[in-house]
């Protein structure tokens, strides 16, 4: 779990692998998808906003950092 000011991110199995991990919440009728990739040298973290269309899944990146405070930071201005 990823805890912020204003949303609680769940894990997501579905989603996620050994060394992809994706977390998601829903907040005020929108999705929001944090992806953590641990290919690289350090962990990357992204922000991203997720929406259906028929029956395909569009993501918009809003954010991406190597430090999980930084994102932390970013979804509580975005959601105030």
């Amino acid at each position: 779990m990823i805890q912020t000011d204003h949303a609680l991110f769940v894990y997501d199995e579905d989603n996620s692998s050994d060394l992809i991990e994706e977390y998601r919440t829903e907040v005020n009728l929108e999705t929001l998808v944090i992806r953590v990739d641990d290919t690289l040298f350090t962990k990357y973290y992204q922000l991203f906003r997720e929406r259906k269309e028929k029956k395909r899944v569009l993501r918009d990146r809003l954010f991406g950092t190597t430090q999980l405070q930084k994102m932390i930071g970013y979804i509580n201005t975005y959601l105030q």
